[in-house]
Formats: structure tokens, sequence, C-alpha cells
């Protein structure tokens, strides 16, 4: 009876780990920059396929990526590559700072959560830019939403004791995602800030029901990480919000 409820707990224990594991392609999409939306040129062949802009103090962030990359590869023929370039471009103080993430693989399968428009931009080249805003189905799991939104709390979050909180700058479609992710895998909201002329500063506090906290408390160290080495350049450089779209602060 003994071997029964040790083999009973060890199987429990295990089947909630694996539930627990991120997914890389809903993690992706809770990160990656959605400032009024995320934008798309798919008539270049370049940037058809980026992921998205890493600044240096995100270098743990590119290093834990990659380790999902190889986790998912290891399980599938569809592999995904990721490359990354220096971003260059003229006039531009600090983009040396900043890696480009480009992946054809995982480029479908981010906009692919996405519906895109064209709003009669087009880029230097003038090739039409779209601008896309998250489906509302686009995560069918938990463990898909949970990824999701571990995700955007890696580069969007804060924590204080049993209080989460995501922080965002005009975003399109993500916060609206957020919000109804995270009462699906019913977590109390605490507090809802939506920008207006005032602010730009869109903001949900809550408290993770315990399905979604171990997802978010994996991040914890990482996020920390970020969030330290970002006040560092704050620190040496003055005023230095340009550099970050979405700075969190501790």
């Amino acid at each position: 009876m003994k071997r029964i409820l040790l083999l009973t707990l060890l199987l429990t224990g295990f089947l909630q780990a694996k539930a627990q594991k991120v997914l890389i392609e809903p993690y992706v999409i809770g990160l990656v920059e959605d400032f009024k939306g995320r934008q798309w040129v798919k008539d270049s062949p370049k940037e058809a396929i980026y992921i998205d802009k890493f600044h240096q103090t995100e270098a743990k962030l590119l290093q834990y990526l990659d380790s999902l990359v190889t986790t998912y590869n290891k399980k599938t023929y569809d592999k995904i590559q990721l490359s990354l370039e220096n971003w260059e471009q003229k006039n531009c103080y600090y983009c040396h700072e900043f890696k480009l993430m480009y992946s054809d693989r995982l480029a479908d399968k981010v906009n692919d959560a996405y519906s895109f428009k064209w709003e009669k931009e087009v880029n230097d080249a003038n090739q039409k830019v779209y601008v896309g805003t998250l489906k509302t189905n686009a995560f069918k799991t938990p463990q898909e939403k949970a990824s999701f939104l571990a995700g955007a709390y890696t580069r969007y979050g804060l924590r204080e004791a049993d209080t989460y909180t995501y922080r965002f700058s005009g975003t399109r479609s993500k916060f609206k995602a957020i919000l109804r992710e995270l009462e699906a895998l019913r977590c109390d909201i605490l507090e809802v800030k939506l920008d207006d002329e005032t602010s730009p500063i869109q903001q949900i506090s809550f408290t993770p029901s315990e399905q979604l906290r171990p997802y978010l408390e994996k991040q914890d160290k990482l996020r920390r990480d970020i969030l330290t080495k970002k006040e560092a350049v704050k620190r040496e450089k003055g005023n230095v919000k340009e550099i970050f779209d979405n700075v969190q602060e501790q």
C-alpha cells in the first residue's frame, strides 16, 4: 500500500512538473514588443522573420530563449533556428547596445497569433507595414496561457510580496490579452489602470492562482536580473527612457 502511495505521489509530481514547463511559442508572444501593435513587413525577406530586439541588459534572457529552443528541437523535426544581428541604424546613439533576433519558424508561429491589417504605413523601401493585434483565441490550453503570461512577466512584470503587476505603455492588444488570460486562470485581479490623456501607462495588479504561480516564480530570478541591469544603465547614463520601450521599475 505504501509503495502504491509513493508511486502515486511521484507520478503526480512528475505530471505537475511537466504541466509547468514553459512553451517557447506563447512565451515569446508574451515578451515581444507590442507598442501600438505588432509590426510585420511581410514583403521583406528579412523583416518578415523578425522577432524582436533585445538590449544588452537582457543577455540572460537570450540564453534562456536558446535553452527553450534546444529543448523544443529535441522533440521535433520542425526545428527552430534563431539568428542574432547587431542593430545598426543611422543617427541612433544606443542601437549598438541591441541585438535583433530573426527566425522564420518562430516568426510564423508568433505572427499566426495576430490579426494583421495595413494602415497605410510603408517602410523606407516602400513596403507595406502591417499592424497586428492578438487574436482572442490565440492560447487554447492552460499551459499555453501560463507560458504567455510568464513571457510577459519576465519583461514587463513587477512584484511586491504577493502582489504581482504587469506594466506597459501604449500596447494595442497585449494588455487586454493578459487581463483575459489572468481571468481565465482564475487569478485575483486587484487593480486595473488604463492609459488616458494624462498617462500612457497600462497596469494590472493581481494575485496569481496556484495554477499560474509556479510559472511566474520560475521567471523571478531572470526578471530581477534584467531589472537590476537596467537600473544600473539608468544610473550610469541618466535619463535614458528612450533606450527601453517599456521600462520597468522595482
